[in-house]
């Protein structure tokens, strides 16, 4: 991290963006734990981009924005929109706020929200990852060579099955999960190496890009 200080805290019971309002001391940047931060000072615009901004964050469907798959949540059943965003990483400006809301839900109405490019939140997504082509998801892989914020926590928590394991650069987490305990680490290493086939394949078209 670039000059970075970073402060781990307990989320607020008031929710996600309490809590890093409440912790923020200007422009900040809050990110769940577990998540992998590889991000270099060229990655983020600097705070006059976000000064007329309340929040900047991600969409929670990956391909929500996408015309070509977007009716693939509606049509799974899930209550993923174009409305739907991500608080697994945020960044809040806490000088645009009047008051810190008291839940998440409901707190981003009316406010002016920044949308955070996918480089800076490579999430998962279960729902494209059983419905979306593997073409498609080898090039969300591909970007996940190149994204700055990896955000597998599900990954390691419940693995990958089918087509999916071309979605994510696992072997980018692998240096990153030996604080786990050793139960965690063991699963984690089960499910990276089960998929470290199809990271070899993604990391060479990545590479040859």
């Amino acid at each position: 991290m670039p000059d970075w200080e970073p402060v781990l805290v307990k989320r607020d019971a008031a929710g996600v963006v309490a809590t890093a309002l409440n912790n923020a001391d200007g422009i900040t940047m809050c990110v769940r734990g577990g998540i992998v931060l590889d991000i270099k000072d060229e990655d983020l615009p600097p705070d006059d981009r976000f000064s007329g901004f309340h929040i900047s964050l991600a969409k929670r469907g990956v391909y929500v924005d996408n015309p070509n798959h977007d009716q693939i949540y509606n049509l799974a059943g899930a209550n993923i929109t174009h409305g739907t965003w991500d608080l697994d990483v945020i960044i809040v400006n806490p000088d645009m706020w009047d008051a810190v809301p008291e839940q998440d839900a409901g707190s981003l109405r009316g406010k002016k929200i920044l949308k955070m490019p996918r480089y800076m939140n490579h999430r998962v997504d279960r729902v494209a990852e059983r419905v979306v082509p593997a073409s498609e998801l080898a090039r969300y892989g591909v970007l996940g060579h190149e994204a700055s914020v990896l955000n597998y926590v599900g990954v390691l928590t419940h693995g990958l099955y089918g087509a999916a394991r071309y979605a994510y650069a696992l072997d980018r987490v692998s240096p990153f999960i030996n604080n786990l305990s050793e139960e965690k680490k063991a699963q984690a290493e089960a499910y990276i190496g089960r998929c470290a086939t199809q990271s070899k394949f993604i990391k060479s078209l990545a590479e040859s890009n």
